[in-house]
Parts: structure tokens; C-alpha cells; sequence
């Protein structure tokens, strides 16, 4: 049973949590919880309604994080201390791990053409994106991406006899074996999900 999320200390019931709110969440010292401690806040959103499986697949949403106030055997109590959303019961918690984003390489190999991913999601299901936004793609691990690698990113404008439109730039900063997280790096236009993207290699 991951850590999550239950509720608040409060005498009504509450469904969403921000700033220095105090809540609850199912782990105390018997999960090795100590006071302090500091934990992100976290959701899987599916891509579509349903259960998440290998065909409805789910991007995984940061609402917060939080820092342990008070624990018991089986509870804690914690303190929220900054809100990318409203915190929910049900959250479950990650370690506080500030992110790695690997550095962007100055050498730009040219585009792979025929090895061809797709632009998946983004954020809150976002289906739309420009400089500096994270989405996904449905390339990962297992297709020889790794962290760092960069990708040009493709429309096809479904016209006779014309070459790709390039769009933006992207560099991976998190690799699963099936899918990856990338950020935009260079957008010259917005791009959506569908379109294309090329691994440079």
C-alpha cells in the first residue's frame, strides 16, 4: 500500500488542500516516517477515462509537496509547504528528490527519418505546447532513448510531394522504458499531439 493522501485534522471534511494546510497522511514510524521529512504529492492522470494500462497509459501529475509535522505508529501529520494544484485525498507521496534536467548538448546530430515517434500528452492532459513545456512521447528505453537526447519535432501536412514542417526542438529529461518525458527547448511554432518527433543520432 503506497503512502497517500487521506484527509485533513480539521472538524469538517475537506477535499482539496494548498499552503499551510495540515493533513493526514496512511504511515507513520512503523513506514519509517520521521519527522521532517519532505515528500511530493502526486496523481496519475489517464490519458482517456478508465483504469491505467498499457493502452490507456497516464501521465503522473505533481500537486505539492509536503513536510512532516507530527507522527504515530500508523499516522502523520504534515504540513503542506508549496502547491503546484490543490492537493487531494488519495495523492500518493514520493521522497522530495529535487529533478536532474540533464544539460542540452551543443552538438546537434541530424534527425533520424525513419524511426518516427508521436507526441503523446502533456500536463493535465495538455494537447497543446510551446517553449518550455513537458509532454510525452511514445518512445522510451526500450526504442534507445536515454536521458538527454534531443528530438526535432515533425508536422506532416498531408500534401503531396512536400517535406516535413519542423516545429520545435526537445530534449529528453525523463525515460521510461516505453515512454519519455521531454522539454521544449526551441519552438518556433505551438505543436500538438500527434505530431511528430525524430530522435537526432
Amino acid at each position: 500500500m503506497p503512502l497517500r493522501v487521506t484527509g485533513s485534522q480539521e472538524s469538517i471534511v475537506r477535499y482539496t488542500f494548498g499552503p499551510g494546510d495540515l493533513i493526514v497522511i496512511n504511515g507513520g514510524t512503523d513506514n519509517d516516517i520521521e519527522i521532517g521529512q519532505e515528500y511530493f504529492t502526486r496523481r496519475a492522470v489517464p490519458f482517456a477515462r478508465g483504469s491505467v494500462n498499457r493502452n490507456n497509459p497516464a501521465t503522473v501529475h505533481t500537486s505539492g509537496w509536503i513536510r512532516v509535522y507530527a507522527v504515530d505508529e500508523q499516522l502523520s501529520l504534515a504540513t503542506v509547504t508549496f502547491g503546484c494544484d490543490t492537493i487531494e485525498p488519495n495523492d500518493y507521496l514520493e521522497p522530495f528528490v529535487l529533478p536532474n534536467i540533464p544539460d542540452t548538448s551543443i552538438l546537434r546530430p541530424k534527425a533520424q527519418r525513419d524511426n518516427y515517434g508521436h507526441v503523446l500528452t502533456g500536463n493535465d492532459n495538455r494537447t497543446s505546447f510551446g517553449r518550455d513545456d513537458y509532454f510525452v512521447i511514445d518512445r522510451g528505453s526500450n526504442h534507445g532513448i536515454a536521458a538527454g537526447a534531443q528530438f526535432v519535432v515533425y508536422r506532416d501536412k498531408l500534401e503531396p510531394d512536400i517535406f516535413l514542417v519542423e516545429l520545435a526542438e526537445a530534449v529528453a529529461v525523463d525515460v521510461g522504458p516505453e515512454i519519455s518525458t521531454l522539454r521544449v527547448t526551441v519552438s518556433r511554432e505551438a505543436f500538438s499531439s500527434g505530431d511528430y518527433v525524430a530522435l537526432r543520432k
